[in-house]
């Protein structure tokens, strides 16, 4: 069975490093004398005690917040394709649900809150990046075959014959014509006068 090492299994470390190094800015700042004399703000024992509690605040909830959400996942024959929001599409073979195993994966800059399926192709609703358009006939290396970009952050994708529907956030729905994949055109859009 392949495991795939997130990128973010090292942010512990990471985390705990920044933490030293503010210790350290501490020690300078409080008992280097050459550095900000005798009337440093620094030297009464209050702030000091202040300071340190919002360092170790700052790395809590650096530690707690979410490392990874999955938003959405289709499935296709003996693959499931897996929407990571902050790193984009994972594809799992599903051959042995028992023990999925990842297959192949696309990494995006956006948000990678929805997919959707047709044929060849994935549509991938990525936030602030629009849809992205995958070719995922090789299901181990998926890649882009175009991009559609939207004025608003792309929250859902539905296809449906040769359209593409897009959920935009503040601009409403976006239809777009994805029968050449490579080449997206928007035939027309909804905004509610409310949003």
């Amino acid at each position: 069975m392949s495991k795939v090492r997130s990128k973010t299994a090292i942010r512990p470390l990471i985390a705990c490093f920044l933490f030293w190094l503010d210790l350290q800015l501490i020690l300078i700042l409080v008992y280097n004398d050459g550095m900000l004399g005798e009337k440093s703000i620094f030297r009464d024992a209050r702030k000091q005690i202040f300071l340190v509690g919002i360092l170790v605040l700052g790395v809590y909830f650096y530690l707690r917040r979410p490392v990874q959400l999955s938003t959405d996942v289709a499935v296709a024959g003996n693959y499931a394709y897996l929407t990571v929001q902050r790193v984009g599409l994972r594809v799992l073979d599903i051959t042995d649900p028992a023990n999925p195993e990842v297959a192949g994966t696309f990494e995006t800059f956006g948000d990678a809150n929805a997919v959707a399926l047709s044929g060849d192709y994935a549509f991938l609703a990525d936030g602030g990046n629009g849809m992205r358009i995958l070719d995922i006939a090789d299901a181990a290396n998926p890649r882009q075959v175009a991009r559609y970009e939207t004025d608003g952050r792309a929250s859902d994708v539905v296809v449906s014959g040769r359209f593409a529907y897009i959920a935009d956030g503040r601009s409403g729905l976006i239809i777009v014509n994805v029968e050449d994949p490579a080449n997206p055109l928007k035939v027309g859009d909804f905004k509610d006068t409310r949003f």
